[in-house]
C-alpha cells in the first residue's frame, strides 16, 4: 500500500496540500472499471445535465414567448379600443378632443 499527498500551488502563491490518497498496487482489479470513476459515467452525467439545461431553457423560452404574446394582445386590444372610439366619435359627427359650438 502506498500513500500519496499532493501539493498544489495557487495563482496567488499559496500552497495547498491534499488529503492522503491510498493506493494499493496489490489490490484486485474489481474496482478498475467502476462506472463512477470512468469517462463513460462522466459523459453520461454531462449528457443528463445538458439535457436538463436544454429542457429548462426551452421551458423558459416558452414562458417568455407566452408572456410576450399576452402583452402584445393586451396592447393590441388597447389600440383597437381607442381606434373604435375614434371611429364612433367620427360617425357621430364629433371630433375627439373638440367641442361643437
Amino acid at each position: 500500500m502506498q500513500l500519496y499527498r499532493f501539493r498544489i500551488r495557487t495563482s496567488d502563491g499559496r500552497e495547498l496540500v491534499s488529503a492522503v490518497a491510498v493506493v494499493d498496487p496489490n489490490a484486485s482489479d474489481q474496482n478498475q472499471h467502476d462506472p463512477a470513476d470512468s469517462l463513460e459515467e462522466l459523459e453520461q452525467k454531462h449528457e443528463t445535465e445538458s439535457r436538463q439545461q436544454d429542457e429548462d431553457l426551452a421551458r423558459s423560452h416558452r414562458e417568455e414567448s407566452q408572456r410576450h404574446a399576452a402583452d402584445l394582445d393586451a396592447h393590441q386590444e388597447d389600440i383597437s379600443a381607442k381606434h373604435l372610439e375614434a371611429v364612433d366619435a367620427k360617425h357621430e359627427g364629433k371630433r375627439p378632443g373638440r367641442k361643437r359650438i
